[in-house]
C-alpha cells in the first residue's frame, strides 16, 4: 500500500458470474451490473491518505 486507504474490493457476489448462458454460448457485452464493491471491514473509512 503506498498511502492508507479505505479496504474496499471489487468482486461478485456468492453465485460467481456465468462464463456460459443455459445454450452453451460464451457470455458477452456488459457484466458490471454483477461486480459489486466490498468492504472488508478492518479499516475505518476515511479520506484517502489519512488515518492509521
Amino acid at each position: 500500500m503506498f498511502v492508507q486507504s479505505n479496504d474496499l474490493f471489487f468482486s461478485f457476489d456468492s453465485e460467481g458470474i456465468a462464463l456460459f448462458d443455459e445454450n452453451g454460448n460464451p457470455v458477452s457485452g456488459d457484466i458490471t451490473d454483477r461486480i459489486m464493491l466490498w468492504d472488508a471491514g478492518t479499516e475505518t473509512d476515511e479520506e484517502p491518505g489519512v488515518g492509521h
